[in-house]
């Protein structure tokens, strides 16, 4: 990889270095779910969106667990991201995947798909960019995060993104989410020095599960919302 690729992937690993010292709901939630009907086989399966240069499946590797699917559009990086993911499906553009065929294929290889994570684009939401919110075009692509992972069956989704995210109708997201059966548990906050980094950025790790998952712990109250 480059030396931008790298150092990209450095910082979320220090992201994934915090998380495995005190492992998120999602994670907690698997490991107590372990042996009964929800994870029968006990081998944990991630597909990645928006990957990146894959520092989610990194993380997921890290904790033991296999990534089957891997979607990103930046073709520069296909040859680094199947290198670490060989047993991967791969998909270039997102909108045009069809997650539905992709859960098939699973399905035939008796792979439950129990994660779904990503980094969807932060510029509708960061200063970086325009800061249009949910106004602008590619703040679709969280959204689209809850219809794959519906479509591919997934019992978690995991979106990484700005903290300024949640200055944007971030209430309309979870929302959206709700309406396919996803709820919100935990959002966990990281800031790169938290984790041995030295930028200066920060992020938001938006987790949701489907409903009978999210039982286990009570859903964000959206009584006032």
């Amino acid at each position: 990889p480059t030396s931008e690729q790298m150092g990209i992937q450095a910082y979320f690993e220090a992201s994934w270095n915090y998380f495995e010292a005190d492992p998120p709901s999602f994670l907690k939630h698997i490991t107590h779910a372990k042996g009964r009907h929800y994870f029968s086989d006990g081998i944990l399966h991630m597909v990645e969106l928006f990957a990146g240069v894959g520092a989610f499946g990194t993380g997921w590797r890290r904790l033991g667990n296999t990534v089957i699917g891997v979607c990103e559009w930046n073709e520069s990086l296909k040859d680094l991201l199947i290198e670490r993911n060989p047993e991967a499906v791969f998909g270039t553009d997102f909108n045009q995947v069809n997650f539905q065929a992709w859960r098939s294929m699973f399905d035939q290889n008796s792979q439950r798909v129990h994660c779904t994570a990503g980094g969807p684009e932060c510029t509708p939401f960061s200063g970086s960019g325009k800061e249009n919110g949910m106004d602008d075009p590619k703040s679709n692509q969280i959204t689209g995060m809850a219809d794959a992972s519906q479509s591919l069956g997934s019992c978690v989704c995991v979106i990484e993104n700005v903290p300024n995210i949640e200055d944007h109708d971030f209430t309309a997201v979870i929302r959206y989410f709700r309406s396919k059966d996803y709820h919100m548990v935990v959002n966990h906050y990281v800031e790169h020095v938290m984790n041995g980094g030295s930028t200066i950025r920060k992020r938001v790790f938006p987790t949701f599960e489907v409903g009978q998952m999210a039982a286990v712990m009570p859903p964000v109250d959206m009584t006032n919302t």
